[in-house]
């Protein structure tokens, strides 16, 4: 997997409209041009799709399989029918993927790329006969970059990712036009048709300098106001990891023990008993993903009984009496709220109490709460939109809910303000500065695996610009916060619109911020 292009993991396209579990955006380590082709932006700015190991290793595949399934893969795209394609896919996907991406998700999938056929391979990038890597024209003139591989004999496809591609005659988009933070921030909705926009800049020592524009709703005249608060998606796994950190310090857990003592009333799969909490936080616990979920699913784990912590308890019995994936990073919701559950068990408090008293409380976060920001007991807050463009509308107020069994994976709204305050919190801690946790603590969290994915507990971590990110979106808001240790600044990006804009956009706004400043005498 490319992990520069990791800005919104499993954040899949979907043909209906994205739900929490659907469209929970994940860890942001891409800079650079954005994707500019509107036609397909929702589909491919997000990562698509499972296990693909970037140019992957050699594997036991004949010499060009890839090749020829990535062929046929385009030859079905272009002229099967919908049965045709389903039963393709059914029979040519290993399969571990469709366990990590269902049929039904991947038959939305391919229905929103069909759009953009025929698809034409233009050039092979690179072919190790097991995988393949090639950029592919579209109808409408944008490229892309495959990246397939297979396994198995037959070979069956068990990775492809799809991602912009320049074109040979791209012009990179023009900078952006500004002076105050409210005039980037106003800058940003032009370009990307955002409904409303904050964006907070923040240094060691001083208070965040928040702009805004847009409005709370569209069709409304409620402007998007500084203190307003956001939903922050997948932002929420750092502050679960902090949390655990917390009880670290204190002694109630350590980060090397395992599962299996963490969780002795729990009968789960005996490969998931040896996996210690430290590789759950880093997405290397072998834990489904569940990025997607179907309605079925969904409506079931949302309508648990209990209290908050029951409903995780019985969502993480299920999820770990289910086989393990193979070893090594994905991208796991059902992981953090495996992780809650162990800090709820020793603690004795519920994961909103863990995050309530050794986060927001100690770092002063007065605005940051759970669920959704606007609520029918607090209408004057921003309101999430589902789809993009033309098809966007307003979620409705008790439209949507996010049950307690992921809320650790993502349920956290906050200002711009306080989630910059956040972000400078940590980079304290990377700077060797004692605070509410220790340094050393903070460290930790923002420790990389030897050999492993740029991802630590959290946060990604750009290894070409030493930037630590996460972005975070559960469909309708996007948020992203980025540390630059080197610049000793923090910019934190909301939006009460979702993945499809909100990728570029938040990336465009952190640049100009951070561009700026490195110009600045």
């Amino acid at each position: 997997m490319d992990y520069r292009q990791a800005g919104t993991t499993a954040a899949l396209a979907y043909a209906k409209e994205a739900r929490y579990g659907r469209g929970l955006a994940g860890p942001s380590t891409r800079s650079g041009v954005p994707f500019r082709a509107q036609a397909i932006t929702v589909f491919v700015a997000t990562l698509l799709l499972a296990t693909l190991l970037g140019v992957a290793p050699a594997r036991a595949a004949q010499q060009g399989a890839a090749g020829a399934a990535l062929e046929t893969w385009v030859e079905r795209m272009n002229t099967a029918t919908d049965d045709e394609l389903r039963a393709y896919v059914s029979s040519s996907f290993a399969e571990s993927f469709l366990q990590q991406v269902p049929l039904d998700q991947m038959m939305a999938v391919h229905a929103q790329l069909r759009a953009a056929t025929p698809l034409e391979i233009e050039e092979i990038e690179t072919d190790r006969g097991s995988a393949i890597v090639a950029l592919l024209g579209t109808s409408s003139g944008t490229r892309l970059r495959a990246q397939l591989s297979v396994s198995g004999n037959p070979p069956l496809i068990d990775g492809l990712l799809l991602q912009p591609a320049e074109s040979p005659d791209a012009v990179p988009p023009a900078p952006l036009e500004w002076e105050t933070i409210d005039e980037l921030a106003a800058a940003i909705i032009e370009e990307s048709g955002l409904p409303g926009v904050a964006i907070a800049r923040a240094e060691p020592g001083s208070t965040p300098t928040v702009g805004v524009a847009g409005v709370r709703a569209m069709g409304g005249t409620d402007l998007i106001a500084p203190d307003d608060l956001f939903h922050i998606g997948s932002l929420t796994k750092s502050m679960t990891a902090t949390a655990l950190a917390a009880l670290v310090e204190e002694g109630l857990l350590r980060w090397d023990a395992t599962l299996g003592e963490l969780l002795p009333d729990v009968d789960m799969n005996p490969a998931f008993a040896d996996i210690e909490l430290a590789q759950v936080v880093r997405h290397l616990g072998r834990i489904p993903q569940h990025q997607t979920l179907d309605d079925e699913q969904f409506g079931r784990y949302n309508a648990l009984p209990g209290t908050a912590t029951e409903q995780r308890g019985a969502y993480v019995a299920e999820v770990l009496a289910m086989e393990p994936l193979e070893a090594g990073y994905h991208y796991s919701n059902a992981g953090y709220s495996v992780a809650a559950y162990v800090g709820e068990l020793a603690s004795g408090r519920s994961w909103q109490q863990l995050v309530r008293e050794e986060v927001f409380e100690p770092l002063g976060l007065t605005s940051c709460g759970f669920g959704w920001p606007a609520t029918a007991d607090r209408p004057d807050e921003p309101r999430g939109h589902f789809g993009a463009g033309a098809t966007r509308r307003v979620q409705g107020l008790d439209e949507y809910p996010l049950g307690a069994f992921m809320a650790p994976a993502g349920n956290v709204h906050c200002s711009a303000a306080d989630l910059a305050r956040y972000g400078l919190a940590h980079l304290a801690g990377l700077n060797g500065e004692d605070g509410f946790l220790r340094a050393a603590t903070i460290q930790e969290l923002h420790r990389l695996e030897p050999d492993g994915a740029p991802y630590a507990a959290g946060w990604g971590i750009d290894p070409e610009s030493g930037q630590h990110r996460h972005n975070g979106s559960a469909g309708t808001f996007f948020a992203y916060l980025t540390i630059d240790p080197q610049a000793g600044m923090v910019v934190a990006f909301l939006a009460n619109g979702g993945i499809a804009e909100g990728g570029t956009a938040s990336r465009r706004a952190a640049d100009a911020v951070l561009q700026r400043a490195a110009q600045a005498p």
